[in-house]
């Protein structure tokens, strides 16, 4: 017990026993009895142990809590990667452009491969005419392939982002049918496996909104770029013929 609950308690037993003695005092059995009951009801009692369908929905907040932490450590780093070698390959791309190195802007994307921009313009590229040359490749770039580089970024960038919005909205609910349990503690107590729920929900469903807008907004950069830098490599291509 808490310091705090101690003295809140001896300072209603003291109440209870000056109040009792006033009205009462010590002049029978009774009043003694009266004084006991009283001192008895005063003092706070030990919360209930947990009920089996507390402690599994604890066990299984703590597993999903466990899930959102390593998901949302990995999907960060991950982005956070894709974002920095983004960056990395457009200076490098951009740079080479500038120069009138078309060949290089094209071999760099090799050099990145955690960037989305690099692997759309790397795809685009190796899936036009195959088996042609490499400039004849940066000429006529794929639009198709450019469409599915595209689309397996998203899928990559954004894989198992949906569980951290699955444990924000499943959190609560856990919490609450596990708080209403038949074998669970009474009324008065806290619902602690409610209030457990609640926390992990809240930090999930705002984890998965940042890292799915974050992802967008690189997706969108993607995007672009890669179309920018892959016009630009076929101008340069088409004003050498």
């Amino acid at each position: 017990m808490r310091r705090s609950s101690i003295v809140s308690a001896a300072v209603r037993c003291t109440a209870v026993v000056a109040t009792l003695i006033f009205v009462g005092g010590f002049n029978s059995i009774s009043s003694l009895g009266d004084i006991v009951v009283g001192v008895t009801e005063c003092v706070p009692q030990p919360a209930a142990a947990m009920g089996i369908d507390e402690l599994g929905g604890m066990l299984l907040l703590f597993v999903l809590a466990s899930m959102m932490v390593g998901v949302g450590i990995e999907r960060s780093i991950t982005i956070a990667q894709a974002v920095t070698q983004s960056r990395a390959y457009e200076r490098r791309a951009l740079t080479a452009l500038f120069y009138n190195r078309v060949d290089e802007a094209g071999s760099a994307a090799a050099l990145f491969p955690g960037s989305p921009v690099a692997s759309v313009v790397s795809a685009s590229l190796q899936g036009a005419n195959r088996g042609s040359a490499e400039r004849s490749g940066i000429s006529n770039p794929s639009k198709a392939a450019f469409q599915r580089a595209l689309i397996a970024q998203t899928m990559l960038l954004k894989r198992r982002l949906w569980t951290l919005a699955a444990i924000g909205w499943s959190s609560p609910v856990i919490g609450l049918v596990s708080a209403l349990g038949p074998s669970t503690r009474h009324a008065a107590d806290p619902p602690i496996a409610l209030l457990f729920g609640l926390a992990i929900a809240v930090p999930a469903i705002w984890l998965h909104w940042g890292l799915n807008s974050r992802v967008d907004a690189l997706l969108l950069e993607a995007d672009r770029m890669s179309l920018s830098i892959i016009d630009q490599m076929k101008e340069q291509i088409e004003s050498t013929i």
